[in-house]
């Protein structure tokens, strides 16, 4: 065949389009490659995080039933992952009535498409003992906006469970001392003046900060000398300005939040909780709060014991740094 021949001119031209497709072929399929395998490197990094998470992590499909659950959940329900797969998560629950009848409810408000926050309820481990845990839920959703399955928080409250029935422990026996030596003191009104000024010395000597508040609104009505102290604000501004005026940005401490808690301590269930507060020099606070209903000077008030854990919130932030 000549060099001029017309067809072998095509077939060079035709090997040498074939031989450049080929080679853009090649370098998509090389790109597509490094692609897969950032996207597989993304992937074992989150199931790393997932795993090695301090919280135990759930998802349960809409039937109920356990999809997935992380290292953490392991520990502390002492079930293996293989055990609880498929299996309907009522079962880990207690047959309590904070148990399997408030779960429950809880799994309906998560059909019903309603986010869960910080429900607490009773689980039972393997071993068979009861364990308090605060559980938070948020639904995953198809493109049509169908709930798929949940992603589900398990926080361990057992030690802040004691807490709360070591405070409320205390209150009783406070109430109760109270009440005795009101009925000693009030023989004569030299005795009942004579508690007041006592009463008012343990107020202002006590080391944790000391809120009386109103029962309905949350207004400051009262504040010891440390709580003065530890905001930098007198009483007057404390009672003038509120909680919320102190309190930090951001919905994590907005004063519907706070109010929140007013109300169920206002209809005698006793609150512990976190809040955080801005000092009149502006630094930031942390603290751990026991609210309860009280009767003072004959007047039903909330009675808050506030402590300052700032310190504590560090160290554990530094030591999950140190664990991530």
């Amino acid at each position: 065949m000549r060099d001029d021949d017309p067809n072998s001119r095509q077939t060079e031209e035709e090997l040498r389009s074939l031989r450049q497709q080929v080679d853009e072929l090649a370098g998509q399929l090389a790109d597509q490659k490094q692609r897969n395998e950032r996207q597989r490197r993304r992937v074992q990094r989150y199931r790393r995080l997932y795993e090695d998470a301090p919280h135990a992590y759930f998802s349960v499909g809409v039937d109920g039933k356990i999809r997935s659950l992380n290292r953490r959940a392991e520990e502390m329900l002492g079930y293996p992952k293989e055990q609880l797969f498929g299996v309907d998560v009522s079962m880990l629950y207690a047959d309590t009535p904070d148990g399997k009848e408030r779960a429950a409810a809880a799994f309906r408000r998560f059909i019903a498409g309603e986010d869960i926050d910080d429900e607490e309820l009773q689980m039972r481990r393997a071993n068979g003992e009861l364990m308090w845990i605060s559980l938070s839920v948020r639904a995953n959703r198809d493109d049509q906006g169908n709930i798929i399955d949940s992603r589900s928080a398990i926080l361990d409250i057992d030690a802040r469970k004691d807490a709360e029935e070591a405070l409320q422990d205390a209150n009783d026996e406070l109430e109760r001392w109270a009440i005795r030596r009101a009925r000693q003191l009030a023989s004569t009104t030299e005795e009942l003046q004579h508690s007041r000024v006592s009463y008012r010395e343990i107020f202002n000597s006590a080391t944790d900060m000391i809120v009386v508040q109103d029962l309905e609104t949350g207004e400051i009505l009262d504040v010891n000398a440390e709580y003065t102290r530890a905001t930098g604000f007198s009483a007057d501004e404390l009672r003038e300005k509120g909680v919320a005026a102190f309190s930090p940005p951001g919905d994590q401490y907005a004063p519907e939040k706070a109010m929140q808690y007013v109300a169920r301590a206002a209809q005698g269930h006793p609150q512990l909780f976190e809040w955080a507060y801005l000092s009149k020099s502006g630094r930031l606070r942390h603290t751990e709060v026991h609210l309860k209903r009280v009767m003072l000077g004959g007047q039903p008030r909330l009675l808050g014991i506030v402590r300052d854990i700032t310190k504590r919130r560090r160290a554990e932030e530094y030591r999950q740094s140190l664990e991530g």
